[in-house]
């Protein structure tokens, strides 16, 4: 959902481009580990 105007807040997440990649490993490896909610 984006905010009043319909315009979606974008921050920076720290870690850069690892953080990326571990969220995306992350994401396709938790239904393997039984977590369906990737975290």
């Amino acid at each position: 959902e984006g905010g009043h105007d319909g315009a979606v807040p974008v921050r920076l997440a720290p870690g850069g481009t690892r953080a990326v990649a571990e969220g995306a490993a992350q994401l396709l490896l938790a239904p393997l580990f039984g977590r369906r909610d990737g975290g």
